[in-house]
């Protein structure tokens, strides 16, 4: 029999995703699909797949053929005592992973220790997926300290193996000197699957964390030049301080508009039914890697409605939707002229793309010809 490989994903903030009552941090487009990796790649026999989350108290176990570990101590609790348990036990703990490849998309000064114990010191290799944009600019982490810098600069510019999610993000790296490999997002693409929706059944949606750069301020605003339309807004806090005031100031904007509801949290298993409902699903950020909520729009027949970004210029190569060059105006009038033959023609195209581009059982082939080619 041939020797299985061994690779690991770590990603701490994936906690919630298998242990819905326990993990503290919310789920998003990195967790899910690293997730979602780990759980197609564990369905060949010459893969034994683990996942390391952080430690909010949780037993191991196998979940769906993947191991879920925990790192000892890994979690949010404050003071300096703590924290120097908390880098002291993760050190030690790099130090005893047995996985030949570790596959991680964690921009912080982890990637570093990950480079320096297990691949430098250990002779192991390690993959580092790009989450977002930002991520191939290192200055942009200065502000988080020295130690945090330099760590993840390290990482950057030593992992094995680098995973872009766009062309823009390749092209990045390759002024730094750092080739990559584009392997996008991946989900489970059903067939067949039939929607049948009413434009007086349904609402205009919006998903992400909040957070500043998510711009939710824009989607209120286009409820309130479109009160003929439901709006629906799902935005968690990611506990910060930052996030809760944001998610404060949201909620007291929406207070007197009767044409849009407000859902602080749904769990990762369920949200996929608010875009099978939507109508339009709209994004407003500033700057994304790839958002999974593109593929979930498509995924559920729903246009896409893009105020200011356009990976891989998606909008122009497919009819799924609208992208507006940051002109809140262009939205608007994108809404008030928006219809039931659209609805279903640009719906229909952002299935297609998202069949055509996101299958996970391609995104998987992919990191497996990058785990065989580095081992």
């Amino acid at each position: 029999m041939k020797k299985q490989i061994k690779v690991g994903i770590y990603l701490p903030s994936a906690t919630i995703l298998f242990y819905p009552n326990e993990g503290a941090e919310v789920a998003g487009g990195a967790e899910i699909n690293c997730y979602n990796l780990a759980l197609e790649m564990a369905k060949s026999p010459n893969y034994n797949v683990s996942f390391y989350v952080m430690d909010e108290g949780q037993k191991d176990k196998v979940f769906a053929g993947v191991a879920i570990k925990k790192i000892r101590f890994l979690n949010k609790r404050q003071g300096k005592l703590n924290k120097l348990i908390r880098q002291l036990a993760l050190i030690f703990q790099i130090l005893l992973f047995k996985e030949d490849v570790v596959i991680t998309t964690t921009a912080s000064d982890h990637l570093g220790l990950l480079v320096l114990i297990h691949q430098k010191l250990k002779r192991k290799k390690i993959i580092f997926r790009l989450a977002h944009d930002y991520n191939y600019d290192v200055e942009h982490y200065r502000f988080k300290g020295s130690r945090f810098y330099w760590l993840y600069k390290y990482g950057l510019f030593h992992a094995t193996a680098l995973v872009a999610q766009t062309n823009d993000q390749k092209e990045a790296l390759n002024q730094l000197g750092r080739p990559s490999t584009i392997i996008k997002n991946g989900f489970e693409v059903p067939k067949n699957i039939k929607t049948e929706k009413s434009l007086d059944q349904g609402y205009i949606l919006w998903v992400a964390r909040a957070q500043p750069m998510k711009r939710p301020e824009l989607f209120v605003e286009l409820a309130k030049k479109n009160p003929q339309w439901s709006f629906l807004m799902i935005m968690p806090t990611n506990n910060q301080q930052e996030s809760i005031r944001l998610k404060d100031h949201i909620v007291e904007q929406i207070s007197e508009l009767s044409n849009i509801e407000y859902i602080p949290y749904v769990e990762a298993s369920k949200i996929q039914s608010f875009f099978n409902q939507a109508l339009l699903f709209v994004n407003t950020s500033s700057a994304e890697g790839f958002p999974n909520t593109f593929i979930q729009s498509g995924l559920g027949h729903t246009p896409i409605l893009s105020l200011g970004i356009n990976p891989d210029h998606m909008f122009d190569n497919y009819s799924l939707g609208q992208y507006c060059h940051n002109d809140l105006s262009v939205a608007n009038q994108f809404i008030q002229a928006f219809d039931q033959e659209k609805m279903i023609t640009m719906g229909q195209a952002s299935y297609r793309y998202v069949e055509e581009n996101h299958s996970i059982s391609h995104v998987c082939h992919q990191y497996k010809a990058i785990v065989e080619a580095i081992i």
